[in-house]
């Protein structure tokens, strides 16, 4: 019964709700569609996102990443630690698999397989917020 409660009081907060694959709300943060937060917390640890950039809540975009539909990197440019985002695969840009993760839009999980590092989100967020929240970028 909690569960579905649970789920109605997310459907009418209109908040994406994204934890680990292996459950519990410890770890978990909630996406409105334009800001990121702990699950349990205010907005000291939240992130802004307006589509293409997301950065920290408050201040500037040092720490900011940039995503164009293809590539994520950080808003300062370069491609050291950008990552390349095609055909449900996140790898990083420098090539290999070995770092990859698989996203279908629900659940991002490691490209080599398995479920205990993965992530999920019910109602599906972009790449760019869940990689954060999975502590890719």
């Amino acid at each position: 019964m909690f569960s579905l409660l649970f789920h109605a009081a997310q459907a009418v907060s209109g908040e994406a709700v994204i934890k680990p694959y292996s459950g519990g709300y410890s770890n978990a943060w909630r996406f409105n569609g334009k800001v990121l937060r702990p699950y349990s917390g205010g907005y000291d640890n939240a992130w802004r996102f307006d589509g293409k950039v997301l950065a920290p809540y408050r201040g500037g975009y040092t720490n900011a990443w940039r995503f164009n539909g293809h590539v994520l990197q950080r808003y300062s440019g370069g491609y050291t630690d950008a990552w390349i985002f095609e055909k449900g695969v996140l790898k990083p840009y420098s090539g290999g698999y070995s770092r990859a993760w698989q996203y279908d839009g629900k659940i991002l999980k490691p490209y080599s397989g398995g479920y205990s590092n993965a992530w999920i989100s019910e109602q599906g967020v972009p790449i760019p917020i869940i990689a954060k929240v999975a502590g890719i970028i």
